[in-house]
């Protein structure tokens, strides 16, 4: 928020001899490779199983998309997939996935609880509007606006549990809303 900004020399880990692979005692094979103006910080490529419904927070002209899994397939594995995979989000190529079938559908929606489940994927009423829900937004929330004091207050609150509320000082309290990711907690916690 500054603007202040300087380049970032990072040195990746080398990938590991050998790592659990679906089960196999084989190293993974390597991530395909993902187009070079994607973060380093966001290299990784999600193990799309069969049969997982996914769902997107960004979708790029060339092919690649960034989503995670809301609803697992039957039977996925939940061992390390090895360096450069994450079985729960990450960066994957479009063209090996397919729309979601009535039946998967219908399993999301009795996991979030029949048919009125879409209740389930709300976010939060005290949650401002965004103008694009695949987008983060940051809102500073002022203790003196009766709209986001008591919000306000229960996360300072929270904050300082722990601390010696002498020694410090709270400058400001944002609130991070992220639609996606929010819906993606949802599923998950209703599957639970």
């Amino acid at each position: 928020r500054t603007g202040f900004s300087r380049a970032l020399l990072r040195d990746a880990p080398p990938p590991p001899k050998s790592s659990s692979w679906f089960g196999s005692r084989d190293a993974p094979p390597p991530p395909p490779p993902l187009p070079a103006d994607i973060d380093a910080d966001e290299r990784t490529c999600l193990v799309c199983d069969v049969g997982a419904i996914l769902q997107l927070a960004k979708q790029r002209d060339d092919g690649w998309a960034f989503g995670s899994v809301v609803l697992a397939a039957d039977g996925a594995l939940s061992t390390d997939p090895g360096y450069g995979w994450n079985r729960n989000q990450g960066w994957f190529q479009m063209e090996k996935t397919d729309v979601p079938t009535a039946d998967q559908l219908a399993e999301l929606q009795k996991v979030l609880g029949g048919s009125g489940g879409t209740d389930a994927l709300a976010t939060p009423k005290y949650w401002d509007e965004v103008k694009d829900p695949t987008v983060v937004e940051y809102f500073r929330l002022d203790p003196r606006s009766p709209a986001t004091r008591d919000e306000y207050t229960r996360c300072v609150d929270a904050f300082m549990l722990t601390l010696d509320r002498s020694k410090f000082r709270i400058h400001s309290v944002d609130r991070v809303q992220n639609i996606s990711l929010w819906q993606s907690y949802a599923v998950k916690k209703a599957a639970t």
